[in-house]
């Protein structure tokens, strides 16, 4: 299948009820070899959209990537998507967790037409998916774990909920930055990266 195809289904998906203010947020084309996969679009997100703009969370992630917004955002290198595609509505605690079909429905078509390189998940939920099988805890993050063949990396979540780990852990945390960081270098064209020292 051609990728603006499936996109476009994508687009045009009605599989959930969602908030009125829902619709699917994704971007990349089928040059991109990196694929981000969060949990779902935040209401910044999808107020704004663009994943990954709204908040400090945003913010966070990609200072964590080192990458100058042009390159983190040409979607000829890097493909950003998630479990859920649209905003699932707020819960008591928090957004709510994605319809599961989304992801069974989309995710996996996407990962087939592109086929990306190198995957980072972003959160447990987003890891959890790529293995059901393994326990999610953070002494996965920052390691390289293969999936299919393709190269999984996984990330904490950048969210403030996770700032009393991020500050336990601050060396733990520096290194899965330096690790996340090496792993772009490796699949980002020259002269892409910030010429920063790790």
């Amino acid at each position: 299948m051609d990728l603006k195809v499936l996109q476009k289904q994508i687009k045009e998906c009605k599989i959930c009820k969602l908030p009125k203010e829902s619709y699917p947020l994704f971007q990349g084309n089928r040059n991109a070899k990196i694929m981000v996969v969060s949990q779902a679009p935040s209401l910044g997100a999808t107020q704004l959209g663009q994943k990954w703009r709204d908040n400090k969370s945003g913010k966070t992630l990609r200072e964590w990537f080192d990458l100058p917004d042009e390159v983190f955002y040409d979607e000829n290198l890097i493909y950003l998507t998630a479990l859920g595609k649209c905003y699932p509505g707020k819960g008591k605690s928090g957004d709510l967790l994605p319809n599961p079909v989304c992801a069974e429905t989309w995710l996996s078509k996407e990962i087939e037409v592109l086929k990306p390189k190198l995957i980072v998940t972003v959160g447990g939920k987003s890891f959890s998916w790529f293995f059901p099988e393994r326990y999610y805890d953070k002494s996965l993050d920052g390691k390289i774990i293969k999936w299919k063949g393709v190269s999984v990396f996984s990330l904490p979540h950048p969210s403030g909920a996770n700032n009393a780990w991020k500050t336990r852990n601050r060396e733990r945390l520096s290194l899965i930055i330096r690790n996340l960081r090496r792993e772009m270098r490796k699949n980002t064209p020259a002269g892409r990266f910030r010429d920063r020292r790790l």
